[in-house]
Order: structure tokens, then sequence, then C-alpha cells
């Protein structure tokens, strides 16, 4: 919930300074991620897993975007942002809300991976071939998120998706192992490299 609250806060921050067309789309970020913050809320089943809710057909690019959208309004603005979609991609059958959580979690984990540098973070989708023995056999939509930040510790890198685990002073390692959970709940995989 720590994120969507964060977009929101951050893009309140904004509308203090922003010129009127500006302050439209930021409320409107405020409004759909405080929702969002609702929703995730009632998807808890119980303590330590969520349940998926519907599954609809969702169009990953504008799912990117907003998501970049929150990330950019909830960062330090020290981040270059990067797109780059695949036109072909059909739509993606998902809980929108999870899986925008999924997304968001992976852009934060990447812009704060860049410390108080300015960085990069690019994000790419594609339509991927099923690999043979990969995470996900049956994915067909790939989300990639790239950064330039120091990447994870060596020790770290076999736990990483493993609830509890961060080499940062003030997480709490859930970020990661959610992504993961809602992969899984999808049919679909994470992995980094």
């Amino acid at each position: 919930l720590k994120n969507p609250i964060a977009g929101a806060r951050g893009a309140a921050q904004l509308i203090a300074s922003s010129d009127p067309a500006e302050i439209r789309e930021l409320s409107e970020l405020i409004i759909c991620e405080l929702d969002r913050a609702r929703r995730i809320a009632d998807h808890w089943s119980q303590v330590g897993d969520i349940a998926l809710g519907p599954l609809e057909p969702i169009n990953m690019h504008a799912l990117v975007r907003k998501a970049v959208c929150s990330a950019r309004a909830g960062g330090s603005g020290l981040i270059a942002w990067e797109e780059h979609f695949d036109p072909s991609l059909p739509e993606a059958l998902a809980d929108e809300d999870l899986a925008l959580q999924a997304i968001l979690n992976l852009l934060i984990n990447a812009a704060e991976a860049q410390g108080e540098e300015e960085g990069r973070v690019s994000v790419t989708t594609r339509y991927r071939a099923a690999r043979p023995g990969g995470p996900a056999p049956d994915a067909r939509i790939e989300v990639m998120v790239e950064d330039n930040g120091a990447g994870i510790p060596e020790l770290m890198q076999s736990a990483v998706f493993n609830p509890f685990v961060t080499s940062k002073p003030a997480g709490e390692g859930l970020g990661l192992a959610l992504v993961a959970r809602i992969a899984e709940l999808h049919g679909g995989g994470v992995e980094f490299e």
C-alpha cells in the first residue's frame, strides 16, 4: 500500500507548484492511486497472501504508462524514464490492479537502485516466444525493466524474490516477493540478470 500512497503524495506535492493544465492530470492520478490502494487492501485474503481478482483484457502499454507516471510522480526527479513498446502486443488477460502493482514495484526498485545519483530506468514490452524449461513456459508477453544502478549483490541473488530479503537500509524486502507472487497468480514468472 505504500507505493500507491507514495505516488498520490508525490502528485499532491507537485500540484502545489503546477500550472492549471497539469493540475487536472495530477489530481486524477491522486484519485486513481488512492482508489487502487483501497482495491489492493481488498485483495488480501489472509495475512501474507493476495487473492487474484477478476481477469480482464488489458492494454499492457497503457498499464506500463500508468505505472511510469506513478513512479515518476513519487520519485526524486533525477531519473530519466524510457519506454520501448512493441506495437504488435495483444491485450493481456490480467487483474489490472495487481499487474500494475507488480510493474510499479519493479520501476520503483529500479529507480531506488540509482541512489541519489541521476540514473536511467527503461521499460520494454515485447512478445516473447516460449522457452522450454523457463520460469513461465506459456508466457507470451514480457515486460522488462532495466536500470543503470549497481545491481543486486551476489550474495542475495539466489533469494532476491523471497520475502524479507533486501539490501536497502529502510527496505522491508516485500516488493520483489510481491512481484513474484503476482506473476505466479497470473501463470507467469519473473527473473533477473
